[in-house]
């Protein structure tokens, strides 16, 4: 799998985490918060310090949007040759004037891939931001060009197109009666061998993203028979470093730290967006390094900031703009 494929799926695992477990997670009535949320996948790369987040935005602000690369999408000989099949004995002309169109489309299309491999690059680097509300049982999650909103109580969800200014929706039962049927959630885990069961240590205290929070460091020496995940087979070695406010995340229960397979499993398969060290509370800064990933050393990093209470004037976030037109 290539660096892109393995931050694309890391994102699209951590979007997914977002969106599908609403906000009724807590006891008592749903959070009413909101944060952005900065998600970094890097290949041999340094974890960033703690208190990361306002650095790592604006990073992602700076970017340029991928419609700055123009792609070509035809030879620029093809609307001459078009014409001069229609003469006759022009045949070895139309063949240059072809082949000369195809090279200058090459070139083009050439360099129009380096550079987008090149953003692409740097925008993996630089990782991606999601906009992040709960209110009411309701969730809301935007990445800047698409936006899903969740209303499980009405059985509604609705994916937004931010740039088409469009939007689809689909109806459920809120209420399903359970069938009983149980399903496999991924079926590549493998069974690691702990060499080492994880260590956690504090940090002590910290301010993050203007939040005062409690560290930990957790270490973990493990092995795999095969690969799973984003981790190969053979010997690894995980370092995750975590910081927790005492602001209630609307994605998770308060529920005792996970245990050494739990914290493996989510550094191999991410899909628990909630703090690893106190679930239930929310999670400003995770960073996990792990050894010996598919594409090499990687680390996944979660970021928040930007953290808000929402009241009853926010309920707008979770209804289409008025401007948007439904696709059908």
């Amino acid at each position: 799998m290539s660096r892109c494929a393995c931050f694309v799926v890391a994102v699209s695992l951590a979007f997914g985490g977002a969106a599908v477990t609403a906000a009724t997670a807590q006891a008592g009535p749903p959070p009413a918060i909101g944060y952005d949320q900065v998600l970094r996948w890097m290949v041999g790369a340094t974890p960033p310090p703690p208190d990361s987040f306002a650095a790592d935005a604006a990073r992602i602000a700076a970017l340029p949007p991928t419609s700055s690369v123009n792609m070509p999408t035809a030879p620029g000989a093809s609307t001459a040759l078009g014409v001069l099949s229609m003469v006759p004995l022009v045949g070895g002309f139309a063949a240059a004037a072809n082949q000369a169109g195809q090279l200058a489309y090459a070139a083009a299309a050439g360099a129009a891939s380096k550079k987008m491999a090149a953003l692409n690059r740097e925008t993996a680097t630089a990782g991606t931001m999601l906009h992040v509300w709960f209110y009411g049982g309701w969730t809301r999650v935007d990445n800047g060009a698409s936006g899903l909103i969740l209303k499980p109580d009405e059985g509604l969800r609705i994916a937004l197109d931010l740039a088409k200014k469009t939007y689809r929706q689909a109806r459920a039962d809120p209420h399903p009666v359970a069938s009983g049927e149980t399903y496999v959630v991924s079926a590549d885990d493998v069974a690691a061998t702990v060499l080492s069961s994880p260590a956690t240590e504090s940090l002590g205290s910290a301010t993050i993203a203007g939040w005062p929070t409690r560290g930990y460091r957790t270490t973990a020496t493990f092995t795999l028979p095969q690969t799973s995940g984003f981790c190969a087979s053979g010997r690894h070695e995980l370092t995750e470093v975590e910081y927790v406010a005492d602001l209630p995340d609307p994605e998770a229960k308060l529920a005792p730290a996970l245990t050494a397979s739990e914290i493996i499993g989510e550094a191999c398969h991410p899909k628990t967006p909630g703090s690893h060290r106190e679930p239930g509370k929310l999670a400003l800064f995770r960073s996990t390094a792990v050894t010996r990933g598919i594409a090499g050393d990687f680390v996944s990093v979660v970021e928040r900031g930007n953290v808000r209470a929402l009241n009853a004037a926010d309920a707008a976030i979770f209804s289409v703009p008025p401007s948007f037109i439904e696709e059908h």
